[in-house]
C-alpha cells in the first residue's frame, strides 16, 4: 500500500523507523518526491519515477541536513530536465566526480549561473582572483571552517569587508550547490563563518579630488581604458553596463543609450543619455569597432573587457587618491547633480535608480530633464562651454 502525506519536517520525523528494511512514503505536493527511512533510524530523499522509460530511484539528500522544500526543489528540477530530454544523474555525478572547490565552482557556473543570473562574468572574475588558487585545489571535505575563515579575514584586511563578503557568499553558494547535486562529502565549511559588517557609502570626489582625478584621466593613454572611464564620468552609469555597452544599443543621433532589462539592476529596460561629449567619444571608437559588437571589446568569455582593476588603481595612484572605488564615480556624479541644484527625482532619473516612495514620479519624466542636468554635470567637470544639443527625447522604437 502506497502511503502519501503532506511533507512537513514535523511530519517525516514522526514516521517510526521500520523493524527490518525500509519504509518508502511520497509527498502528495510534489509528484515522485518520497522519503525513505531505514531501520537504522536513516532518512533519505528520493526521486522515483522513469528516465528514459526505465522506473529509477534517484536519491536527492539526507533529512532534516536537507529541507523539504529543497527536496522539493530538487524534484521539480529532476522532472524539468527529463522533460527536456535529460539525464539529471549525470550532473549529479559530475559534481561527485570533480570534488574539489575548482571542480564545484565549474559545477555551479554551468549548470546555475550562466542560466540564471547576469552577473556570471563578475563572479568567475573573483573566483579566479581569490578562490581559485588558495582553496580552489583542495577536495571539499578537506576544506575547515577555519580555512574559509582565514581567507574571509585576509581579503577583508587587504581588499575591503564589502568584496571578502562577496567571496565567502560565493564559497557557500558553490558548496552548498554541490549538496543539493549529489556531493555527500559533509556540511558547508562556510556556513558558520560570520560576514563583517558592512556600512553604507557615501563616498565622492570633493572639487579638488575631482581635478586630480580627471587630470590623472587626461594623463592615460588614449584608447580603451582612458575610454572606459570617462564613459563612466560622462553617463554616471554603472560599471558592468558600461562595460558591456553594445553597438546595437546606442542611437548616437539622438543621443540615447537603452539598457535592456536583462542588464539592468532594476530588471526594467532604461535610457541613459549621452552629452555631446560622450558622443564625440562613441564616434570616435565606433570608427576603431573592427566589426566588434561592443563598444569595449576584450579577449575575455564575455567578448568585453570585466576587470579594470590594474587600469584603475593606476588612474588612482597618479590622481594620489585612496578609498575611491569604481562604483563612487556614481556617487560623484550624483553629487554634482545635487550641488548643481538638480531634485532628486531628476538624480534618480539620471542614474538609473528605482525606489517605491519615487517610482511613480521617475515614471513621468522623460528623458530631457535628465539630459539637461547630466550636460550641465560634463561642462562643470570638464570646464566645457553648456552645449545646445537638438536632440529628440525618445525611445528606440519611435
Amino acid at each position: 500500500m502506497t502511503t502519501r502525506l503532506n511533507f512537513t519536517k514535523a511530519a517525516l520525523m514522526a514516521i517510526p523507523r521500520p523493524k527490518v528494511g525500509r519504509t518508502y512514503v511520497y509527498d502528495v505536493k510534489t509528484a515522485a518526491l518520497t522519503l525513505c527511512v531505514t531501520s537504522a533510524g536513516g532518512r533519505m530523499f528520493y526521486r522515483y519515477g522513469r528516465i528514459n522509460g526505465r522506473p529509477t530511484r534517484m536519491k536527492l539528500g539526507d533529512f532534516p541536513a536537507m529541507s523539504v522544500e529543497q527536496a522539493r526543489r530538487l524534484a521539480g528540477n529532476a522532472a524539468a530536465a527529463i522533460g527536456d530530454g535529460k539525464d539529471p544523474r549525470n550532473e549529479r555525478r559530475a559534481i561527485r566526480a570533480e570534488a574539489t572547490l575548482n571542480g564545484a565552482f565549474a559545477a555551479y557556473l554551468e549548470l546555475h549561473l550562466k542560466p540564471h543570473t547576469r552577473g556570471w562574468p563578475g563572479a568567475l572574475q573573483m573566483y579566479e582572483n581569490h578562490l581559485a588558487g588558495p582553496l580552489g585545489p583542495r577536495r571539499l571535505s578537506d576544506i575547515a571552517t577555519s580555512d574559509v575563515s582565514a581567507l574571509h579575514i585576509r581579503i577583508g584586511r587587504e581588499n575591503g569587508r564589502y568584496l571578502a563578503n562577496r567571496i565567502l557568499e560565493l564559497v557557500r553558494a558553490t558548496i552548498n550547490h554541490a549538496i543539493r547535486n549529489g556531493w555527500e562529502g559533509g556540511g558547508n565549511p562556510a556556513a558558520n563563518v560570520s560576514k563583517f559588517k558592512e556600512l553604507s557609502r557615501d563616498r565622492f570626489l570633493g572639487p579638488d579630488e575631482l581635478r586630480r582625478f580627471l587630470e590623472s584621466l587626461e594623463a592615460e593613454p588614449v584608447g580603451i581604458w582612458r575610454d572606459f572611464f570617462t564613459t563612466m564620468l560622462l553617463t554616471g552609469a554603472r560599471r558592468k553596463n558600461v562595460a558591456a555597452m553594445s553597438w546595437d544599443d546606442i542611437s548616437l543621433d539622438r543621443g540615447l543609450w537603452k539598457i535592456g532589462a536583462d542588464q539592468s539592476k532594476s530588471g526594467e529596460p532604461m535610457l541613459v543619455v549621452l552629452v555631446p561629449p560622450a558622443v564625440r567619444l562613441l564616434q570616435r571608437r565606433a570608427l576603431e569597432a573592427n566589426g566588434s559588437p561592443f563598444v569595449f571589446p576584450a579577449k575575455t568569455s564575455t567578448g568585453y573587457i570585466v576587470e579594470p582593476r590594474t587600469a584603475w588603481t593606476r588612474l588612482l595612484n597618479r590622481a594620489e587618491i585612496s578609498d575611491f572605488r569604481m562604483h563612487d564615480v556614481r556617487r560623484t556624479v550624483g553629487s554634482l547633480a545635487a550641488a548643481a541644484g538638480y531634485s532628486l527625482p531628476i538624480i534618480g532619473k539620471l542614474l538609473g535608480h528605482r525606489s517605491l516612495s519615487s517610482t511613480a514620479i521617475y515614471a513621468r519624466l522623460d528623458v530631457s530633464a535628465a539630459r539637461e542636468a547630466m550636460t550641465t554635470i560634463a561642462a562643470s567637470m570638464f570646464l566645457l562651454p553648456p552645449p545646445e544639443p537638438n536632440y529628440r527625447d525618445a525611445s528606440f522604437s519611435d
